[in-house]
């Protein structure tokens, strides 16, 4: 390759690849969307499944950790059917890593119900799910994806402020990660309960976060 071809080709990559995440930012659902089955993350891989009924978009946007991580956010809400299970919530990465991501902070906690974690390294495959306190109180300093879904609630009657029962996961490879939190109303479910539905729900995630269905 000449020495001018190389240049084009070394500068012409960096464009490419910002464009292709800003393509990729586009695809993020708007709120109001409706989604059935699975929530297919901007990334094109990850697949986050749903329990069965229709689910609306409540609030999606992105934070960065870094010029070159975008994260995508949203927060899902049940629609019609009332099973306890109210919301999910959603954080998965835009762009392919170069290094890996810090531990999951999830992996970490010792303040939970219940925790199950498989691996936490940092930059490598990160696992666990575990049951804890998820906050509805969307009256703070919020990022924009929950100040969404909070004007979303106000405008539908959807009520929040409560602490619900969540089970999470986390999974990250090298190349991305997601955090997932299915959120249930506490009157509805027991830890023990939520403890089996984790255990069932789990292999599904996983599936998920490897592009599988």
């Amino acid at each position: 390759m000449s020495k001018r071809n190389l240049m084009v080709a070394v500068l012409v990559a960096p464009l490419f690849a910002c464009q292709t995440t800003s393509g990729m930012i586009d695809t993020i659902p708007s709120q109001g969307t409706v989604v059935t089955g699975s929530y297919e993350a901007a990334n094109g891989r990850v697949k986050i499944p749903l329990p069965p009924g229709n689910w609306v978009v409540a609030g999606a946007n992105i934070t960065r950790v870094g010029y070159q991580n975008p994260i995508e956010e949203a927060v899902l809400v049940k629609v019609g059917e009332d099973d306890g299970l109210t919301m999910i919530d959603i954080r998965t990465a835009i762009a392919i890593s170069r290094t890996g991501w810090q531990p999951g902070r999830l992996c970490e906690r010792d303040d939970i119900d219940y925790l199950d974690r498989v691996s936490n390294p940092e930059g490598s495959l990160q696992e666990c799910w575990g049951v804890r306190n998820f906050s509805t109180d969307l009256q703070k300093d919020l990022p924009a994806y929950l100040v969404q879904t909070e004007q979303y609630a106000k405008a539908n009657g959807i009520e929040l402020g409560y602490t619900a029962k969540a089970v999470s996961y986390r999974f990250a490879d090298k190349s991305y990660f997601v955090d997932a939190s299915y959120l249930f109303k506490p009157d509805d479910v027991t830890v023990d309960g939520l403890k089996e539905w984790g255990i069932l729900w789990r292999p599904k995630v996983e599936r998920g976060f490897y592009g599988e269905q």
